[in-house]
């Protein structure tokens, strides 16, 4: 036996020397981000890229855990059966927190505190002077399973309500009269009229705050 075949056993049979082996780098698991971006200005499309509050809030959290973020784009009502389900690790997309979804979900610390308000006319605002009728006059827009609309199921079950899709897409309806008032929460009440003229709207708060965070 040579002096190097020696070696090389003496090194092998060593308490605490053991033979170097190459691992494979395995790439990080990404954090699925369940998001529906039609909450401007929580969390939206501008250009083909999801933006704003909450896509920012997503990739420092991915930094802080060392994992990359893939955002996976889901209708708000699949929003939680996809949590449940594994096809999310975590919502980011403007959920406030509810006792009904407390019972299905763990919630974060709260990052917003928000409340409920309503869009009308400016033509119509006399109508709420004295603050909010038993039954709403007219026809009320939502947002389909957000707070705003599980409130209006609430305080005004005999009203009639559509469901749109965005804030923006309501706001529209609302000036071109197909519906009576618009309520969600206020971010999205707020956004569409960020250019409109100072006149062409009202906004009432319609409801207490309720906190806003996000989803494990």
């Amino acid at each position: 036996m040579t002096k190097i075949q020696k070696l090389l056993v003496a090194l092998l049979i060593t308490p605490g020397v053991a033979p170097v082996q190459n691992k494979p780098v395995v790439d990080p698991v990404p954090l699925k981000v369940g998001i529906t971006p039609n909450f401007p200005p929580m969390i939206y499309t501008e250009g083909g890229k999801i933006t704003a509050v909450e896509a920012d809030f997503a990739q420092a959290l991915g930094e802080a855990l060392g994992q990359p973020v893939q955002f996976v784009e889901i209708k708000w009502e699949d929003q939680i059966p996809a949590l449940v389900d594994g096809r999310t690790d975590i919502i980011m997309s403007g959920m406030s927190i509810t006792r009904a979804r407390e019972l299905r979900i763990a919630f974060a610390k709260p990052c917003l505190t928000i409340g409920q308000m309503a869009l009308v006319r400016r033509e119509d605002a006399y109508r709420y002077t004295l603050g909010f009728p038993a039954r709403s006059p007219g026809v009320v827009g939502v947002l389909k399973a957000t707070t705003g609309d599980f409130l209006v199921q609430q305080e005004f079950p005999l009203s009639e309500r559509k469901a749109y899709k965005s804030g923006e897409q309501a706001a529209k309806a609302l000036m071109k009269k197909r519906i009576d008032l618009f309520i969600c929460d206020a971010p999205t009440v707020w956004w569409p009229c960020r250019f409109s003229s100072p006149r062409s709207n009202w906004l009432g708060a319609c409801a207490g705050r309720t906190p806003n965070c996000w989803i494990r």
